[in-house]
């Protein structure tokens, strides 16, 4: 059982963690990068200068909304250990003379490339055809939309094959994910994929993930596996604990952070979060819905603003 003093020495690992990945002197770039991912709500987010952070303002809405679910949130991850909601790690208030105070949150970056370079796409899907398509000029680190998706895995039929294992795993998790947004009556988060072309080793140069273990000398060709087995794959990622200085294992933040986003299917990897999931269906929102629907003629069923049941649906 662990005791106070156990947990105490866990957070002060993790502080450490936290220091390093955000201590301005290393981020002071990110930081002067930051206006070039401006959101158009006016919001704007940087990435930690190691990618394994993200730092995003917030409205006073979404910051009350995030209080008040906070402890079913937390419940949330500790019953459905897979869970595919981007993690929330802290939620800070700036205050500056003469300027409005400012909200930030800290959030885990569930997209964490084993090779930047190997980045194939990214998708911000809803499930809604409605201006879901990202238009002119694309890279592989362009954010596409549901329409670009539906295009590419046309062209590829293959893209997000899967076996029926890993199919049923994954949509149990999105479903359990799912209705616990609708039970918070949230609505218009988006299902976040990356793949990326997976660099499959011989057998021989593989790894485990255990720290110190030698890789095994048969290893088993390559399978749709999640990322929470002991496999090649699951090294890439930040090991579940460390050793200190005095030689004891600690945990590590690492074990919080991007394994239950990521599975592979032997030619690629697949990371896939639930994000931007603090939108209640407010007065706002349905003055929104009212507009588009009503006024501008469009289908309300294909929207991205409709309630939480409904909204709920297109991803189980």
């Amino acid at each position: 059982m662990q005791t106070f003093v156990d947990t105490f020495k866990d957070y002060i690992a993790n502080f450490k963690v936290l220091h390093a990945s955000l201590s301005p002197q290393k981020n002071r770039d990110m930081v002067f990068k930051a206006g070039e991912s401006a959101g158009r709500s006016g919001s704007f987010f940087f990435f930690s200068h190691d990618r394994k952070f993200i730092i995003k303002t917030m409205t006073n809405g979404e910051l009350k909304l995030m209080l008040n679910m906070l402890p079913r949130l937390a419940n949330h991850h500790q019953t459905v250990k897979q869970s595919l909601l981007a993690k929330i790690f802290g939620a800070f208030t700036v205050c500056m003379s003469k300027t409005a105070p400012v909200h930030i949150v800290l959030m885990e970056n569930t997209m964490r490339l084993k090779r930047p370079s190997s980045l194939n796409y990214i998708f911000d899907l809803k499930g809604s055809f409605i201006n879901r398509k990202t238009k002119g000029a694309t890279t592989a680190s362009t954010t596409l939309k549901d329409v670009n998706f539906l295009m590419a895995a046309k062209m590829n039929e293959d893209l997000t094959k899967q076996t029926a294992v890993n199919r049923v795993k994954l949509r149990d998790v999105i479903r359990r994910d799912v209705a616990f947004l609708r039970s918070e009556g949230l609505m218009d988060y988006s299902l976040l994929l990356g793949i990326e072309t997976l660099e499959v080793r011989p057998p021989s140069t593989r790894h485990v993930h255990s720290i110190g273990e030698e890789a095994p000398k048969t290893a088993s060709k390559p399978s749709d596996q999640l990322l929470n087995d002991n496999t090649q794959i699951n090294a890439t990622l930040d090991s579940v604990s460390q050793v200190d200085a005095d030689g004891e294992r600690r945990t590590n933040i690492g074990k919080l952070m991007s394994q239950s986003h990521c599975f592979a299917n032997g030619k690629r990897l697949y990371h896939i979060a639930i994000i931007d999931y603090l939108q209640g269906w407010n007065c706002a929102k349905k003055a929104e819905r009212f507009l588009k629907n009503t006024i501008m003629g469009r289908d309300g069923d294909k929207m991205s603003v409709i309630e939480p049941n409904a909204y709920a649906a297109r991803f189980q």
